[in-house]
C-alpha cells in the first residue's frame, strides 16, 4: 500500500514538475549508452528535466524524467486515442519501483514491481473486462512461489508452484466449471510422478508415472464407464512388456 501511493504521489508530482523543469522533444537530446544504461545529453551537458516523444498527429507518445543525463522518476507511455499504456518508475536508469500497463479502453492489464530492472515482487494480469487471469510472484525476474491462471468467468483454470522459473510440486488443472481435468507432478520443470488425467464427470480417464519428463512406470487408460481398456508399461519412454 505504501509503495502504491508513493507511486501515485510520484504520477502527481511529475506533472508540477513539467512546469518548473526542462520539457524537450527526445529527437533534441543526444543518446549515448554507457554500460548499458542510456545517457541523455543537451549542449554536452547531462540533462535534467522531461523528455517526450509524440506520434504523427502530435499527440503525447512517451514522456519520462531525467536526472544528471539518466532516467531517474517517472515514465509513461501512451495510446493515440491519449489514454495511459504503462507507467513504471526508474531509478539511476534502471526500472525500479511500481509497474502498471492498460488496455486502450483505460482498463488494467497488468501490475507488478521492479527492482534494479528485474521483476521483483507480486504480479498480477487481467482480462480486458478487469477479471483477474494470473497472480503470482516474481523474484530476481524469475517467477517464484504459486502461480493461479483463471478463466474469463473467474473460476480457476490451473494453477502450479514454481521455483527459479520452474514448475515443481504438484500442477492442477481445471475444466471451466471448477472440476479437476488433470493433477501432475513437476521436478524442475519437468514431468517426475504420477500423473493424472479426468473426465468431465469426475471419473479418471488416463493415469501414468513419469521421470524427467519420460514415460517410467504403468500406464493406464479407463473409459466413461470406469472401466480399464488399456495397460502398458514403460521404461524411459521405451514400451516393455510386462
Amino acid at each position: 500500500m505504501k509503495n502504491l501511493i508513493l507511486f501515485l504521489l510520484m504520477g502527481v508530482l511529475s506533472f508540477n514538475l513539467t512546469r518548473s523543469q526542462d520539457l524537450i522533444p527526445q529527437d533534441k537530446v543526444v543518446i549515448t549508452e554507457i554500460r548499458g544504461i542510456n545517457t541523455y545529453q543537451l549542449n554536452g551537458k547531462n540533462f535534467n528535466g522531461f523528455i517526450y516523444e509524440s506520434y504523427s498527429d502530435e499527440k503525447l507518445k512517451t514522456k519520462f524524467q531525467v536526472v544528471d543525463g539518466v532516467m531517474d522518476g517517472i515514465s509513461e507511455m501512451y495510446y493515440k486515442n491519449g489514454k495511459l499504456l504503462e507507467r513504471l518508475l526508474y531509478k539511476n536508469g534502471l526500472k525500479d519501483g511500481p509497474y502498471e500497463e492498460y488496455y486502450e479502453n483505460g482498463q488494467l492489464r497488468g501490475k507488478t514491481t521492479y527492482k534494479n530492472d528485474k521483476l521483483d515482487g507480486p504480479s498480477e494480469t487481467y482480462y480486458e473486462n478487469g477479471v483477474l487471469f494470473q497472480k503470482g510472484r516474481f523474484k530476481n525476474d524469475k517467477q517464484e512461489g504459486l502461480v493461479e491462471e483463471y478463466y474469463e468467468n473467474g473460476i480457476l483454470k490451473q494453477r502450479g508452484n514454481y521455483t527459479n522459473d520452474q514448475l515443481n510440486g504438484q500442477s492442477e488443472k481445471f475444466f471451466e466449471d471448477g472440476k479437476l481435468a488433470l493433477v501432475s507432478t513437476f521436478k524442475n520443470g519437468k514431468l517426475h510422478g504420477i500423473t493424472k488425467v479426468f473426465f468431465e464427470t469426475g471419473k479418471l480417464m488416463k493415469t501414468g508415472n513419469f521421470k524427467d519428463d519420460l514415460k517410467h512406470g504403468v500406464f493406464e487408460v479407463y473409459n466413461k464407464r470406469g472401466k480399464l481398456i488399456k495397460r502398458e508399461v514403460f521404461a524411459n519412454d521405451i514400451k516393455i512388456n510386462e
